[in-house]
C-alpha cells in the first residue's frame, strides 16, 4: 500500500486517536481508563475542550479555570466488553496541580494487578464488600441522567449503572462542580 493514509481516508480514525488527547489532566498525563498507565502522555500534546461529556465511551468530566490551575472532575460508567474493570461510576479528581483523587490504572504482571481491577481498587462505592457485576444489564455500562456543563457558578453530572450489584435497586452517583 504505497501512500496509505487511514487518518485520511477515514476521519473518523483520527476522531478516535483524539479522545487521548482529550481525556487528560492539565499535567499532561492521560485519564487511567481500564488499560491505559497512569504515567501515560498523549501523543501530539492535549486538548482541552473545559467540560464534556463522551457518552458512547461511557465519560464525563466537569472542568473550570486554565492551565495547571484547571480543576477536572471525571465520571465514567463504561461498557464491559472484555477486559473489564469493575470500577463503575468511579470519580478522578485534578486540581492544585496534581491528582487529589487518584486511580491506580493498569498494573500488568505486578503484585498490585487484582487490586486494579476490583471494585476497592477504585474511587466508587463497593455493596456488599463485593466486586460489581461486568455481565447482565451491567455488560452495557451506565446511563447519563443529566448533564448540567454550564450552569454558571455551577456544573453537574448523574449517571446511573444498572445492574452493579445485584443487592442494590440504585446505583447512581452525582457529582457537583461549584
Amino acid at each position: 500500500f504505497d501512500d496509505l493514509s487511514m487518518e485520511e481516508q477515514f476521519p473518523i480514525i483520527a476522531k478516535a486517536l483524539d479522545i487521548s488527547k482529550r481525556v487528560a489532566y492539565p499535567d499532561g498525563k492521560v485519564l487511567p481508563i481500564m488499560d491505559t498507565w497512569a504515567n501515560q502522555r498523549p501523543s501530539g500534546g492535549r486538548i482541552d475542550e473545559g467540560s464534556f461529556l463522551l457518552p458512547a465511551a461511557g465519560i464525563g468530566r466537569l472542568a473550570g479555570g486554565e492551565g495547571l490551575d484547571q480543576t477536572q472532575v471525571y465520571l465514567y460508567f463504561q461498557p464491559k466488553y472484555g477486559h473489564n474493570h469493575y470500577d463503575g461510576l468511579n470519580l478522578n479528581i485534578f486540581a492544585q496541580g496534581q491528582e487529589l483523587l487518584p486511580d491506580l490504572g493498569y498494573t500488568h504482571n505486578s503484585i498490585y494487578r487484582y487490586f486494579s481491577l476490583s471494585t476497592m481498587g477504585h474511587n466508587t462505592v463497593v455493596a456488599d464488600s463485593k466486586n460489581m457485576s461486568a455481565g447482565g444489564l451491567a455488560k452495557d455500562g451506565g446511563q447519563v441522567r443529566a448533564y448540567v456543563p454550564d450552569g454558571g457558578m455551577f456544573q453537574a453530572m448523574r449517571a446511573s449503572y444498572d445492574g452493579a450489584y445485584a443487592s442494590t435497586e440504585q446505583y447512581n452517583r452525582e457529582p457537583w462542580f461549584v
